[in-house]
């Protein structure tokens, strides 16, 4: 498909702005663009959107399958007085800076990936909070707690950025800028603003051939190094437990390929068996490790995206928890046609 340009006129000077390349790994992107409507400020009013985009806003383009996805499940887009980009869906407010954003809410909120049924009150341990998207749907849809972890600083403050647009919803989440790994330690890892959920031990941004030929990232995006100071998984949800006295943990883990350190570092002390339940997103080593650990452990365990050898899902379910069960299979077999996940 030839790239979409839309000229922008700002008094005499008339600036070339690429609206739409392809990108890998998403499907549905040959649909027509939105209709742009009149220029003005050097923005354009899409009308499908109902909403002024800039420069700045090209991914939301480029990403307008998932944009028109979200609008069909009841997303509004609108702009704050900052000039924020904002998307409402479900009772939240997220602020859309990259086109990662949209696929992390399309994976959320359209394909139900994190959608689990709680039958009693549960603290939800999010391993990997990212800018916070799932951290404030799992408030929304009814967790008495959440607690956050995200080692990224710049990704950290992204996500107090959305807290803090969610002010009913801010106080049951607990925000930590740390890892969640096997021991204690800081290791330095390559970062982009672009492809801030694909960052860590096993982020696609380290990658060269799949940060360009997968996610399609533009050859001139900045990649520098980020600090990643990680603390071990027994320890933090011996925390966990100690704030939140009595009430199940359900945990949900997407850390880029720290998974493998927290599952097994949770089974040798003992405390993986005392989990409810756990949504996982695994990378590059498969989902046979942690299927088999977690097996051993007592835990039901679905494994839908095993033809990959990139990034899947993986869910596991306590003998405490099996109502849980039913519910877990509907989305699972809603979420397994998917060409990959994108963290959040």
């Amino acid at each position: 498909m030839l790239p979409l340009v839309i000229a922008l006129v700002a008094g005499c000077t008339v600036a070339a702005w690429l609206l739409y390349r392809p990108t890998g790994g998403r499907s549905g992107l040959a649909s027509p663009p939105p209709a742009p409507g009149p220029v003005a400020n050097g923005e354009v009013y899409l009308s499908d959107f109902d909403v002024h985009v800039g420069t700045e806003h090209d991914f939301f383009v480029r990403g307008r399958h998932d944009a028109r996805a979200l609008k069909r499940a009841g997303a509004h887009y609108s702009r704050d007085e900052d000039g924020r980009l904002l998307c409402e869906v479900e009772g939240i407010t997220i602020v859309l800076r990259t086109i990662q954003d949209m696929w992390i809410l399309n994976d959320v909120i359209v394909k139900g990936q994190y959608d689990v049924a709680l039958a009693e009150p549960a603290v939800i341990w999010d391993i990997g909070m990212n800018v916070g998207i799932a951290s404030l749907c799992f408030a929304a849809r009814g967790a008495a707690a959440v607690v956050g972890y995200e080692p990224i600083a710049p990704t950290f403050t992204r996500a107090l950025e959305n807290l803090a647009l969610n002010p009913s919803l801010v106080g049951l989440i607990t925000p930590i800028n740390v890892g969640v790994g096997g021991s204690c330690r800081t290791e330095m890892v390559d970062y982009c603003d672009e492809l801030h959920a694909s960052v860590g031990l096993a982020g696609a941004v380290g990658d060269p051939s799949l940060r360009h030929d997968v996610l399609k990232l533009p050859a001139e995006a900045v990649i520098r190094k980020e600090s990643l100071h990680m603390e071990d998984a027994p320890s933090i949800l011996g925390a966990i437990r100690s704030s939140h006295p009595g009430l199940p943990v359900i945990a949900k883990v997407d850390c880029e390929g720290a998974e493998y350190e927290i599952i097994e570092a949770l089974r040798r002390s003992g405390d993986l068996q005392t989990l409810h339940a756990l949504i996982i997103e695994w990378h590059n080593r498969g989902p046979e490790p942690l299927r088999r650990c977690l097996i051993d452990a007592g835990f039901t365990v679905l494994t839908p995206d095993r033809e990959g050898d990139t990034w899947g899902r993986l869910y596991a379910v306590g003998a405490r928890s099996n109502h849980l069960i039913s519910h877990c299979q509907i989305k699972i077999a809603g979420a397994s046609g998917s060409e990959g996940s994108h963290g959040s």
